[in-house]
């Protein structure tokens, strides 16, 4: 009897097969599993198609879910329809948060969603003071802290300059490290500001990130 084998790290499967001569060849074939990798869905919430509320965001609500992700505590707002030096990265619209506490903002989370983590690379950034007469921009540096779904938390903080005698001044890029992956949520927080008001309002626009 003549006798063929292949041999493969996982669990072979077997079969008889006969040849023009009668003998009967045995045939081990491997079992081949192959695993498609999920590719992430990169997405860029620029919340220009959310009708935004101009000078009071908190009467209009990010959607949930918004690009797979819940935005619960900013507000849309149309800067356009604003007297303010500080337009959208894309325009009209940029979130923002009006809460005249100092303090952790939560910026976005997987609460509320079918999503069970994303990751952050980038976002516009821009800090506004409000008063009687309009917007006006803000220098201010803001913290963004992250929370895993392991619980652990990783921070990052990123500048925005203000020329205050300046019409034009355009949000800030920051850049994520690559540590803000597997996140449930971020936090936001302007810890230092160009004055001392508590009615700083820290904006933010085109958040580019990925979910499983």
């Amino acid at each position: 009897m003549t006798s063929f084998s292949a041999t493969h790290h996982q669990e072979p499967t077997k079969g008889r097969l006969g040849d023009s001569l009668g003998h009967t060849i045995t045939v081990t074939q491997p079992l081949f599993v192959v695993a498609n990798p999920v590719k992430p869905t990169s997405f860029v919430a620029k919340f220009d198609d959310i009708p935004g509320s101009g000078i009071v965001p908190e009467l209009t609500r990010v959607p949930t879910p918004y690009n797979g992700l819940s935005w619960p505590a900013f507000g849309v707002t149309n800067l356009s329809q604003t007297v303010t030096t500080v337009p959208a990265q894309s325009r009209p619209n940029v979130i923002a948060n009006f809460t005249l506490t100092p303090g952790d903002r939560l910026l976005v989370t997987t609460a509320n969603t079918k999503t069970s983590s994303f990751s952050l690379q980038s976002l516009y950034n821009g800090c506004v003071v409000a008063s009687q007469t309009g917007v006006a921009a803000e220098s201010c540096e803001l913290l963004y802290t992250g929370v895993k779904t392991s619980g652990a938390k990783i921070n990052t903080t990123c500048d925005f300059v203000a020329d205050l005698l300046s019409t034009n001044n355009p949000m800030a890029l920051c850049k994520f490290p690559a540590s803000f992956t597997g996140l449930k949520t971020i936090f936001l927080n302007a810890i230092k500001t160009g004055s001392t008001s508590s009615t700083t309002v820290p904006l933010v626009d085109n958040v580019s990130g990925s979910i499983p």
